[in-house]
């Protein structure tokens, strides 16, 4: 998404609202210069299986973490999720968007991306991540994400993958947690929507009448406000449903 230098404003809304930002319809490779390949033969010896539940998924979050923290690409395959949605977390991120958790919903099978990340990108993924403040990082017993693209290059089957879980639960609309609409799924009972609606959701809720794009760079600028909103989302969130 090209940005204005000279609109810092201008680029943290353009952040913000863009969130998931563009998500492949195919898997590929993301090399250490940031250009993205097809996904060709690839070895995923030694390497763990993230699942990707929101912008983890896309190049342009995956350029802003790992640029200059990799020499190796970092192979990111597309597959399917049964009994798994992705949906939006009760919390603000430090760059104003209401980002994605996994959770599970019965029924539903959604679009899904893994990240296979040798030890130096994963610990450069766990840096990224909040955890402990936000997320959690655990392994989702009993979900297998099936990956047609490996086919004769790896496990087309991965059980178990590590996920990042809100630690805020998921946001809920109308009482109903909020699918990603920029994730496709089937099965879903629930609602999707896009960023933009999510954020006007907040604004509605938590600062009526304000102008959008000022409540989401207050977000931006203030890590206290970001906790207070946080806290308010939070208050009333429809639990992940994981155990544990």
């Amino acid at each position: 998404m090209a940005t204005d230098p000279a609109d810092p404003h201008g680029a943290a809304l353009n952040r913000a609202f863009g969130y998931p930002y563009a998500i492949p319809g195919a898997s590929y490779l993301l090399m250490p210069d940031g250009t993205v390949r097809p996904l060709s033969a690839v070895d995923l010896k030694g390497r763990t299986p993230v699942l990707a539940s929101g912008s983890n998924q896309a190049p342009e979050q995956l350029r802003r973490k790992f640029g200059g923290h990799t020499d190796r690409p970092v192979p990111v395959v597309r597959g399917a999720v049964a009994g798994v949605d992705m949906v939006h977390s009760a919390h603000v991120a430090r760059y104003g968007s209401i980002p994605a958790t996994p959770m599970a919903c019965p029924g539903v099978t959604a679009t899904a991306f893994i990240t296979w990340l040798d030890d130096r990108q994963l610990a450069r993924m766990h840096a990224t991540e909040a955890l402990g403040l936000n997320y959690d990082v655990r392994p989702l017993a009993g979900v297998t994400v099936t990956q047609p693209d490996l086919a004769g290059t790896g496990p087309e089957a991965v059980d178990a993958p590590l996920a990042y879980v809100s630690r805020w639960g998921a946001l809920a609309v109308d009482g109903r947690p909020v699918p990603l609409a920029a994730v496709p799924a089937t099965g879903r009972t629930h609602r999707a929507l896009g960023q933009r609606d999510v954020l006007t959701h907040a604004r509605d809720r938590l600062a009526p009448g304000a102008d959008l794009s000022a409540f989401v760079l207050a977000a931006v600028h203030d890590p206290d406000e970001r906790a207070r909103r946080t806290r308010a989302l939070a208050a009333d969130a429809v639990p992940l449903a994981w155990d544990g």
